[in-house]
């Protein structure tokens, strides 16, 4: 019994606790006082689940239930649902007076026995009942209560409804819309339909491998009610080939118990209330086309018992669920629905979209008019966000255009939009055939797009997708076509180009926006940013960032997938944030799945770079599923490099040179040298993480080279930040130079804050005013990684300015933005630094005092871990030479023999050799010049 109420409240009840709660409450006072509760709603909603708990629940505290529902075909019959509730209770009833047991047992004869009033009745019943009660409470659960016979309901009330009934309870659950339903009891309570959270977790613990664009079609479908929800869901569960195919939630297939009991209903009408019923299925949402006095006074009951329309107090019809709606039309003949359609269309009360799209129900041959209007509409839709029914809607004008070329070009529409916004690239694959076939095997320019993008998605090779696009652009330049067409081809070269990593490719897409007329703006500072993004940030930059502003207002779908890309280079605000949360969340529900993937990404991005690294790496892996799920691959491998920098910065270099490797080798037969490009930005951060600068400045080569790419605006402060700590003076002022000369840092908040890093980094030594104005912009309370990564190397400069208080003071912030990211190389190294602006000792073996210098510990760490003397000397910046001096001070200020007794002792961390000095930090240097008395250019340090 507990199994089987465990089952019953963790899916039939998901959402139920306040009705849960309420019947545990009535059930709570039975046994003192009794009382009556009444759960109202439409059918569906899950009234009858709720009565299978009060039933579990009453049984497991021991309470005998007794049940009833009413039923149609028995609501003239006196007493015939009292009967049924009394069955488990006969051998007691035949216990009472003659007249009233045959009453109640329906065998008194109409004509020759003896009246007995209903208030006789209730009062032997009343007796016996408290009888029972007195050895075991009873409950009464009465389903469909508004078909219940109006002489039951008054004796089940006047028995079972009272407080005064002590050890007995009735618990009921009915429409609530009048007539016998309207029961005097003690508590009511209407259910509410599940809410879309509620639905998509009641399929998920009951269907769990339904996928996820099958569930959202599911939840939309359902409308919230569990009863068509678990139809639905049951049956996508067994057939999910069949029901994908239809993903749309109005296109779903009926399932059938849901088909079987509709159509029991509509053959309870007349073939007038039929095609009444048909009026208001096939009427806009919103519109009342139909109300009860519509129908003949024979219908109308049947239209209260229907559980496809609830019907109001006012006597209005509505449609509970989509699937009851569309019970209704398919009952319907074709016919009979074009009719209709055609009559519904010239209401001049509707708005024009609901006209076109009703003309185009009734329209049975092509019509060049309607399509045009319908494409107009579908245009519309698309621009207000909803890509799923703005295809369905190119897809009807298709249907009605008048020529193969315009039902060709319309189709294609539909396959671009199926997969740079959707991600469903099978059905893509499948639109862009037949468009295609009726084209007669010419392609124009959105077929041509869309089969570069189908390609591109799956990891197609960069230069043919290149090649195909601009082959297509020129032509479209010499001559008449479609500019939103050419736009849309326009943004996929540019992501192509941007993948590629190529200025060459990246300066020709510019050139073809210049040379095509283009007179967006947004599309005119993307391709001037991507082209030459050191040089053009100041143009672009403040251009972008003010229409990335206005992300969360852009409703075209198109539009905001392509200024969310540039997320990825310049890093969103905090109020740009919750539209891409919105795509995330629409794609996790089934929904745009191209958009999702790209907002995912994107936020993974800024959650890098604002120090939220396990968001970080939850958003990236959860691209990269949703990407291998719909064959997104270059999606599902360039949103890998989050995860690779977060296991760079924690110092996992297992899990960083895996991802790395794949990613590498999946990119480079392909030609996508973005990804080439952003692998070693990785390597350069996880080197500089292990202080291993001469590694950091083999990965940064390319990042000193005259090209630039988009990507490198997250990075502006590496490479100078690599020069210095490989003593590079000039290269690292040059490199800060060209920064400044370009007003790179105009392009994002974010640019400003690297900028003015790297410009302190290589500062003379004695000016920390630069690391002061660093610290004070904005975005350093913002971007928590490069703010700890400046506060460390000012820290670092300010010990070796012998000016320990203020060092301490930066070092312990850094050191605590590092350890909240788990950044443990990069706290290891703020910790060492911290350590060495205090004297640090070392016990020796024969307890007498002696003193370690912070240099003498960091040789002796790193001849305890077995590198040789020349290469502690090249990773410290001495020489050979002074690395032999420092290790015979610390042999002789410990005792020790050599250097494994000296690995031995840090190993054990014995009281012999206390270790408080830096572990590995890397050479003194720091950032900057070592000490003011130091020469200017000095390349060692000893």
């Amino acid at each position: 019994m507990l199994k089987a109420l465990q089952r019953t409240a963790a899916v039939a009840l998901l959402g139920r606790e306040a009705e849960t709660a309420l019947v545990d409450q009535t059930l709570t006072d039975l046994p003192v006082r009794g009382g009556s509760l009444y759960l109202c709603g439409e059918h569906g909603l899950g009234r009858s689940a709720m009565l299978e708990y009060a039933s579990l629940r009453a049984e497991a505290l021991g309470f005998a239930v007794l049940r009833a529902t009413g039923a149609s075909s028995e609501s003239e019959t006196p007493y015939s649902a009292l009967n049924q509730a009394l069955q488990p209770i006969y051998p007691y009833v035949a216990r009472l007076s003659p007249p009233v047991r045959d009453a109640l047992v329906g065998v008194a004869d109409p004509s020759g026995g003896a009246f007995v009033s209903r208030g006789e009745i209730s009062a032997s019943l009343a007796r016996l009942v408290r009888g029972l009660s007195a050895q075991r409470a009873l409950v009464v659960l009465v389903d469909d209560v508004e078909r219940v016979d109006s002489a039951s309901v008054e004796v089940l009330l006047n028995v079972f409804g009272g407080r005064w009934q002590s050890g007995a309870a009735i618990i009921a659950a009915g429409q609530g819309q009048g007539g016998a339903g309207e029961w005097q009891v003690t508590s009511r309570h209407r259910l509410q339909p599940l809410t879309p959270e509620l639905a998509r977790a009641m399929i998920a613990l009951s269907y769990p491998e339904l996928p996820a664009s099958l569930v959202s079609a599911v939840v939309s479908a359902s409308s919230g009610y569990p009863l068509a929800l678990d139809a639905l869901a049951s049956e996508a569960s067994v057939d999910q080939q069949r029901f994908g195919q239809n993903i749309a939630a109005d296109r779903l297939p009926l399932p059938g118990r849901v088909k079987e009991r509709g159509f029991a209903d509509l053959m309870r009408l007349s073939p007038q209330g039929q095609r009444r019923l048909l009026i208001a299925a096939l009427s806009p949402p919103g519109t009342a086309r139909v109300v009860l006095a519509d129908f003949s006074p024979a219908d109308q009951g049947a239209v209260r018992d229907a559980s496809l329309v609830t019907v109001g107090r006012d006597g209005t019809l509505a449609f509970p669920h989509q699937l009851a709606r569309r019970v209704v039309i398919e009952h319907s003949d074709s016919g009979e629905r074009r009719a209709i359609h055609k009559l519904l269309a010239q209401d001049a009360a509707l708005d024009e979209r609901a006209r076109i799209s009703l003309a185009a129900d009734a329209t049975l041959a092509a019509d060049g008019a309607v399509a045009r209007s319908v494409m107009a509409a579908a245009t519309e839709t698309l621009s207000e966000g909803h890509p799923g029914r703005a295809i369905l809607e190119f897809l009807r004008a298709a249907t009605l255009a008048p020529s193969a070329d315009q039902q060709g070009t319309t189709l294609a529409r539909a396959a671009h939009l199926q997969a740079v916004i959707m991600g469903h690239l099978d059905g893509a694959d499948s639109l862009l055939r037949d468009a295609e076939d009726r084209l007669g095997g010419q392609s124009g320019l959105r077929a041509i797009t869309t089969d570069v993008v189908l390609r591109f998605f799956r990891g197609g090779d960069i230069d043919t997708s290149y090649r195909m696009l601009t082959d297509a652009l020129e032509y479209a330049a010499s001559s008449d076509v479609d500019t939103d067409a050419v736009v849309d081809t326009l943004e996929a070269l540019l992501g192509v180009c941007a993948y590629s990593g190529r200025h060459d490719y990246c300066e020709r897409h510019l050139g073809l926006v210049r040379r095509l007329g283009i007179t967006d703006a947004g599309v005119i500072f993307k391709a001037m940013l991507y082209a030459d993004p050191l040089n053009n940030a100041k143009a672009a930059g403040p251009e972008l960032q003010e229409r990335l502003t206005a992300l969360p207002f852009v409703q075209d779908p198109l539009r905001a997938a392509h200024l969310a890309a540039l997320g990825v280079i310049i890093p969103l605000s905090a109020q740009m944030r919750p539209a891409l949360l919105r795509l995330a969340l629409d794609a996790r529900e089934g929904g745009p799945v191209v958009l999702g993937a790209v907002a995912m990404r994107t936020l993974s991005v800024h959650a890098f770079l604002n120090g939220e690294w396990d968001q970080a790496t939850r958003l990236a892996d959860e691209a990269v599923d949703i990407s291998k799920a719909n064959d997104l691959l270059i999606y599902a491998t360039v949103s890998r490099l989050t995860t690779a920098l977060v296991a760079a910065g924690r110092g996992d270099m297992a899990t960083c040179n895996a991802i790395c490797a794949a990613m590498v080798s999946w990119a480079r037969p392909r030609g996508v040298g973005i990804v080439q490009r952003s692998v070693a930005h990785v390597r350069t951060l996880a080197a500089l993480a292990h202080c291993d600068y001469r590694a950091a400045r083999q990965h940064a080569a390319p990042f000193f080279e005259a090209d630039f790419a988009p990507v490198d605006l997250l990075h502006l402060m590496d490479p100078v930040e690599v020069a210095v700590l490989n003593d590079d003076y000039d290269l690292a002022q040059a490199v800060a130079a060209t920064y400044q000369r370009s007003d790179v840092e105009v392009a994002s908040p974010h640019a400003q804050l690297l900028v003015a890093g790297a410009r302190a980094f290589c500062a003379d030594p004695l000016d920390t005013g630069l690391y002061e104005e660093a610290l004070a912009l904005p975005a350093a309370s913002e971007f928590w990684f490069d703010r700890a990564r400046i506060e460390l190397r000012y820290g670092q400069r300010l010990r070796r300015n012998r000016q320990p208080v203020g060092a301490r003071r930066h070092l312990e912030v850094a050191l605590d933005l590092f350890e909240s990211m788990g950044a443990d190389p990069w706290a290891d190294q703020a910790r060492a630094e911290l350590r060495a602006t205090n004297p640090t000792k070392f016990m020796p073996a024969d307890a007498a005092q002696a003193l370690l210098t912070a240099q003498e510990g960091r040789v002796a760490e790193l001849a305890a871990k077995g590198l040789s003397n020349a290469e502690i000397g090249e990773r410290l910046q001495i020489s050979t030479r002074t690395v032999g001096a420092h290790l015979h001070h610390v042999f002789g200020k410990t005792g020790l023999k050599n250097r494994a007794m000296l690995a031995a002792a840090l190993s054990r961390r014995d009281t012999s050799i206390v270790a408080l000095a830096p572990l590995e930090i890397g050479r003194e240097v720091g950032l900057g010049i070592e000490a003011a008395q130091r020469p200017a250019r000095s390349v060692r340090h000893e």
